[in-house]
């Protein structure tokens, strides 16, 4: 019958690797907004489904939120924010090292 298509739907599901993976890809085009928004949905989701499960259906399953986040994805996260910045400060000034002068 079709139990095989269950078991391979579930197959591939979100994970500490691909989600780090992902936020580090968006540090490295300077992309800080699309990162936090992967950290978020990282920190937010389900580690026994890696979907996103809500408050209510968690309390009701008598289980709390964990945050899934880890500290790659984190520094990955904060180094997409630098950049971002950076590059957003040197495009602003028209400077290549993007340093601010001092005031």
């Amino acid at each position: 019958g079709g139990g095989g298509n269950g078991r391979r739907r579930g197959m591939f599901r979100p994970n500490e690797v691909g989600f780090a993976t992902v936020i580090d890809a968006y540090s490295r085009t300077c992309d800080g907004t699309n990162a936090e928004r992967i950290l978020r949905w990282m920190k937010d989701r389900s580690f026994r489904t890696g979907a996103m499960v809500s408050d209510e259906v968690l309390e009701t399953m008598g289980m709390t939120r964990v945050n899934g986040a880890n500290v790659v994805a984190y520094n990955a996260a904060i180094s997409a924010w630098a950049r971002s910045a950076k590059k957003r400060q040197s495009a602003t000034a028209g400077d290549d090292d993007g340093l601010d002068s001092a005031r």
